[in-house]
């Protein structure tokens, strides 16, 4: 189980993550373009120890509320977005790149849009948020699943983290309450 401290520091992550994913993006396009593949591949590699790090909460916090039915999803989803990355890296064949890329996006899309309906069947509804965090993974993932609405899952990922960091938030707030 978390303490507030780290209940209200993964919040802060998931609302920077969020707040910085457009910015971080077109930066990253802006570099890959103009050849800088290492420091493309370090941002990359960032983004993805903030994704595991506030994936690894989020497994974390439904195990505390017995509700461990997508703890292998989340699994996953690391495991694609590290395996991504890692190809991304390795790949010099922008072919091959772009068929891990597309691959990628619609396996990633699947299992969030699996997860997104089994959060539905959580008993705590998360401080009120749970709807709202499980209907936007739902949404992200047909976005992502479809590969042609990606830019609108850019967005939907943006809403699911603020909306996610103040899941954490909350709970910080509540375990606070529950001390005091």
């Amino acid at each position: 189980m978390m303490n507030s401290s780290t209940l209200r520091l993964v919040g802060y992550a998931c609302i920077l993550n969020a707040a910085l994913s457009i910015p971080i993006l077109i930066f990253g396009l802006y570099i890959s373009a103009t050849g800088q593949s290492i420091a493309s591949n370090i941002i990359q590699i960032v983004s993805l120890g903030f994704f595991v790090y506030i994936t690894l909460a989020l497994k974390g916090l439904l195990s505390g509320y017995k509700f461990e039915d997508v703890n292998t999803l989340l699994d996953i989803t690391i495991g694609l977005n590290a395996f991504a990355i890692i190809m991304g890296i390795n790949s010099s064949s922008s072919v091959a790149n772009s068929l891990f890329s597309v691959a990628g996006l619609l396996s990633l899309g699947i299992v969030m849009l699996i997860i997104g309906i089994k959060l539905q069947r959580c008993t705590n509804d998360l401080h009120g948020l749970l709807k709202p965090f499980s209907y936007l993974m739902m949404a992200t993932g047909v976005c992502l699943a479809s590969i042609l609405l990606t830019p609108f899952a850019v967005l939907l990922w943006m809403a699911m983290g603020i909306v996610q960091g103040m899941i954490f938030l909350k709970e910080a707030e509540a375990k606070n309450n529950f001390l005091a």
